[in-house]
């Protein structure tokens, strides 16, 4: 039921459009009992009750719950700590001074020395349309960006970024568009090229996984359905109803047929996991950090946590990549892997068609590490020489993009990577994620 004194406008239309969802609410404090709590029951199987915290994931309490985690994960988790050798900080990273600057202060651009220092590195959408695209290092402002970048001057993911990495207490954080000289051809292939040793060797990877462009931020207000009671006055919280977690927002691609839906709804897909860049930091991190409308999620190589406690999301991606580290996987099951890291790529978007392979290059990278012989040559525009001609054995899907098709004509035509089109490997010579 739903007590006239504690309900909005739209709660009652709301309830009766979903004849599942059963509230009872119960009497809070009161003059003989002032310190009584309000109590909520909820029954439904498409509704959970949460606490409604206006400033939760940009609180102390979500920077507390991601350091838990993180201690958690470096301490029980050997596959999560598995750096490169006198690996130290990338080519140049965002310097966010002394431990005892403002929160708000200005950054500057660090030209590194391979420091062994920690640092973090932030996954995010650039933006579609020009207006939209975050600050960028250029050759002009390479010597202006050293001496000093405005805060103000950052767009909000970057502001939310370099405040969480802040109030974690670390320094340094990685940003490709300030942290690579976007004009400079051979700047820009050669820090592509170090993107699976730069997001595997980041303590973890800052994830804005609700914002479409730079301008969204990381800290996104999860709007509960229907509100209940009153708020707590101390803390500013208040119960709410709202729908659960939808699994789909972490799926790369459309659903198989015979599932409940065909694809995706767009509005309940990340942004961020539609884009062809993001497929490779999400894997090669060794740890993510996902800012959800609903909560913060920390994923990591063996396993994944959410505020709720909640297990919603399909980390097998992920997991499956962990064979690539080892020398134990039979070679056949790292080919399939390939086949599916591809199948899955080609399903997402990718702005310029040129980007194709060096946003697959990280991956690459690490599966060339693992060959015995790490011969650069046995890789040729996304096919291995061991497996050519399994790797050759692939179709076009049958789920289909919005746009035609896009040709790359510098890429061979025996590539998957000529054509944007999504590919998928014949029935029987792929396999399901380990």
């Amino acid at each position: 039921m739903l007590h006239p004194l504690h309900t909005r406008p739209g709660d009652w239309e709301k309830a009766q459009d979903n004849p599942d969802l059963r509230i009872s609410l119960y009497t809070g404090p009161s003059t003989d009992a002032p310190d009584k709590k309000w109590e909520d029951k909820i029954c439904s199987p498409r509704y959970e009750l949460f606490l409604h915290d206006e400033e939760a994931e940009s609180s102390d309490e979500a920077v507390n719950w991601t350091r838990s985690n993180l201690e958690h994960c470096c301490s029980s988790h050997p596959e999560c700590n598995l750096e490169e050798p006198n690996w130290g900080l990338p080519t140049r990273v965002l310097d966010l001074g002394e431990s005892n600057r403002a929160l708000t202060s200005d950054v500057k651009l660090y030209v590194t020395h391979n420091e062994q220092e920690e640092y973090l590195s932030l996954s995010h959408c650039w933006g579609s349309e020009p207006e939209l695209r975050p600050l960028e290092t250029t050759t002009k402002t390479l010597d202006e960006f050293q001496d000093r970048i405005c805060y103000d001057n950052l767009t909000k993911t970057f502001q939310d970024a370099v405040v969480f990495t802040r109030k974690l207490g670390y320094r340094f954080l990685w940003i490709d568009s300030l942290c690579i000289i976007q004009d400079d051809g051979d700047d820009w292939m050669r820090e592509a090229g170090a993107m699976a040793s730069i997001y595997k060797n980041s303590v973890f990877t800052l994830a804005a996984a609700s914002s479409s462009d730079s301008g969204g931020g990381l800290f996104r207000k999860s709007n509960p359905d229907i509100r209940l009671g009153h708020p707590n006055q101390q803390k500013g919280m208040q119960s709410a109803a709202r729908q659960f977690s939808n699994p789909s927002f972490f799926e790369y691609r459309p659903r198989p047929n015979g599932m409940s839906r065909e694809k995706p709804v767009p509005e309940e897909s990340s942004p961020l996991f539609q884009r062809a860049w993001v497929f490779q930091e999400r894997i090669l991190s060794r740890r993510v950090l996902y800012f959800t409308p609903l909560e913060l999620v920390f994923e990591c190589r063996v396993s994944n946590n959410t505020e709720s406690g909640s297990s919603w999301i399909d980390s097998k991606p992920k997991k499956a990549f962990l064979s690539v580290y080892d020398n134990i996987s039979p070679a056949e099951d790292i080919s399939h892997l390939w086949h599916q890291l591809v199948a899955d790529f080609t399903q997402l978007q990718l702005t310029m068609e040129k980007d194709t392979l060096p946003a697959m290059a990280g991956l690459a990278r690490r599966f060339l590490q693992r060959s015995d012989s790490a011969n650069p040559s046995s890789y040729f525009a996304g096919l291995w020489r061991g497996t050519f001609i399994d790797d050759m054995h692939r179709t076009a899907s049958h789920h289909t993009k919005d746009k035609p098709q896009r040709i790359n004509s510098g890429i061979p035509t025996w590539s998957w990577a000529r054509s944007d089109d999504p590919k998928c490997y014949i029935q029987g010579r792929i396999i399901a994620y380990l």
